[in-house]
């Protein structure tokens, strides 16, 4: 009776063990990916910026603007 109670208890011990391993595994591998996660994302701020940077588009003229719209007929051209 004594031996089996220390069987159980051994496997209950290498059980509890393996359910640590494993959550310490899932720990560390969501942490990588949040990790992962940030660079990925600070990436694609880099990439966004460096793009808006390259692709800067200056504001029309607002004289220019007004000609056109006048020339469509959809403001009053002020000549």
């Amino acid at each position: 009776m004594i031996i089996a109670a220390l069987v159980l208890a051994s496997v209950a011990l290498v059980v509890a063990a393996v359910a640590v391993r494993v959550a310490f595994v899932a720990n560390r591998r969501a942490v990588e990916s949040r990790a992962q996660a940030r660079q990925a994302r600070a990436h694609a701020d880099a990439v966004g910026d460096r793009l808006r940077d390259e692709i800067h588009r200056p504001e029309p003229d607002p004289s220019v603007v007004a000609k056109v719209l006048g020339a469509v007929g959809l403001i009053e051209s002020r000549r």
